[in-house]
């Protein structure tokens, strides 16, 4: 079974591959939560609040009842009933240097907020598009019939939806159990060396950023898929995920019941760029509306609810501040990092990679950032492309080039004075990430030649002979970890030469299929195809 090519063996890995799932995805062949069907499904639809912030004064749900095809009708009070505790999302993640420890203390000053989220709004909606009932019927069409005719009454209240009008004082509270809207604070870094830096620099630049608010819009919506067997007592939910571990163990707390009770089905995933990998409300609600009403219980959500309920990502607003020397070497960063969590507590990675990173590829001897969380009426934020990662980036970046106007300098020359020289390697940043190796003046210059940097100037003229604008930046990045995932791999070879391999990792377009088989048929001495 080994691929000979000249007497050696033919190697796969680095070769551009024809992607092995491709056929199947675009020919219609694919599994997607939506193309699943479970033999006596009911479909459910919310009804969500218009409000970001308001009072549930009353929710009559009997003419949606009465409705011919309607199944059930269930609020915040039925849940309460089966005793659901919530999901606690584990928004402080481990710590990227020691996995045992989680990135933000738990012993400060002031505690880490981590919330219960439960299904259905109570009391009080705090954003817009936070579910308030699910009506469970016969077809998708009744069930949305339904929710129109759920009357909800509210007495709407002052809202803050930005972080500034949520730290200013008298602000309107956004969950009852905090004194204020900050879910989070903590200061890392040298106060006293980079105070000192400052004070002796030659310039200080200063700016504050905003990485606006994102919605995603991925290839497919979320659904899920409930199912529960009264005989065993097992909850089956297929969904689209970013893993089923995690969602099976997050998913089976809120619910109150042991991991074993739940099994977790995800199969092809269209996107997910971050926001899948946390528990969503309506998982939880199709596991427990099945059991109520005794059978399977199916939700697609449209464009519409994803723009409502989804996590949403960055939205983080840094005012930072650069020391430098007359000859353009960087003194000291320092940083405040305000992070908009939304109404809920789902994820506080972003300001944890935000932090870790922020130094990127450049030496600089000092540092200082203090981070706050805070609670916001809008949907909860969690990771998205990238994480806090390239909002760091921009921030240290777009302050260099301030810097190099500022000092009449070239901005490639500022920054190839700054990057971390090769001969420094190991080198460990202000932040605690050991870089190993790593040729950052090298790969810039790479980049810069790729780019035709030296002929921009040209390029750009002719540009505006064409009646255009032309412009040019570079910028330096460095990914960083969220902490230290683990995963296990079981690998069979049977006798006819076929190699299977079963992982938990999820692949949500990134062709998993593909590069699985192309390093394991590198390493077995097989071809892609053979291994499954």
């Amino acid at each position: 079974m080994t691929a000979e090519d000249g007497g050696r063996r033919e190697r796969f890995i680095g070769r551009p591959l024809p992607r092995l799932e491709d056929v199947r995805l675009v020919t219609g062949q694919g599994h997607y939560t939506d193309d699943i069907s479970v033999p006596g499904q009911a479909y459910a639809a919310f009804v969500r609040s218009p409000h970001p912030h308001a009072r549930i004064m009353r929710i009559d749900t009997d003419a949606a009842r009465h409705l011919v095809g309607v199944i059930a009708v269930m609020t915040a009070e039925n849940f309460s009933a089966f005793g659901v505790p919530g999901v606690r999302h584990r928004p402080n993640p481990a710590d990227a240097l020691d996995i045992k420890k989680p990135a933000f203390a738990t012993n400060g000053p002031r505690p880490v907020l981590d919330v219960a989220q439960l299904p259905f709004a109570a009391k009080r909606v705090t954003y817009s598009g936070e579910a308030v009932a699910v009506v469970v019927a016969e077809t998708p069409e009744a069930a949305r019939d339904g929710c129109e005719r759920v009357a909800v009454t509210y007495e709407v209240l002052p809202a803050v939806v930005d972080v500034h009008a949520a730290l200013a004082p008298g602000a309107p509270l956004v969950l009852d159990m905090t004194e204020d809207n900050v879910a989070l604070e903590t200061e890392f870094g040298d106060r006293a060396g980079t105070q000192a830096a400052f004070a002796r620099a030659h310039l200080v630049v200063e700016h504050r950023f905003h990485a606006q608010r994102i919605v995603n819009a991925q290839m497919e919506p979320r659904a899920a898929i409930g199912c529960y067997d009264p005989k065993t007592g097992i909850y089956t939910l297929i969904s689209c995920t970013q893993g089923v571990h995690r969602i099976q163990s997050e998913l089976a707390a809120g619910m109150g019941i042991a991991p074993e009770r739940l099994r977790v089905i995800t199969q092809d995933v269209g996107g997910a760029f971050g926001l899948r990998s946390n528990v969503y409300p309506e998982q939880l609600v199709v596991a427990l509306a099945a059991r109520e009403i005794g059978r399977p219980v199916k939700w697609l959500g449209d464009r519409s609810e994803s723009f409502l309920s989804d996590y949403q990502g960055r939205d983080i607003v840094a005012t930072a501040r650069l020391a430098l020397d007359d000859k353009g070497r960087i003194l000291a960063l320092a940083a405040d990092i305000i992070a908009n969590v939304g109404a809920t507590t789902v994820s506080y990675v972003p300001p944890s990679n935000y932090w870790r990173v922020m130094t990127t590829a450049y030496d600089i001897p000092a540092t200082l950032l203090n981070i706050r969380g805070v609670l916001t009426n809008t949907v909860p934020t969690a990771p998205f492309r990238g994480a806090g990662r390239p909002e760091a980036t921009l921030v240290l970046e777009r302050l260099l080039d301030i810097a190099a106007r500022r000092l009449d300098m070239d901005r490639v020359a500022l920054r190839r004075r700054n990057l971390i020289a090769r001969g420094k390697m190991p080198y460990r940043t202000q932040s605690g990430l050991l870089y190993d190796s790593g040729n950052f003046r090298g790969n810039m210059e790479r980049a810069l030649a790729l780019g035709d940097w030296a002929g921009f100037a040209a390029r750009r003229k002719a540009a505006k002979a064409r009646g255009r604008l032309a412009g040019i930046a570079v910028a330096n990045y460095v990914e960083t970890p969220v902490g230290i995932p683990h995963e296990r791999v079981a690998v069979t070879v049977s006798t006819d030469g076929v190699v299977e391999a079963v992982a938990g990792t999820q692949s949500s377009g990134q062709g998993h299929e593909t590069t699985f088989s192309q390093v394991l048929a590198d390493r077995l001495g097989v071809r892609p195809n053979e291994v499954w």
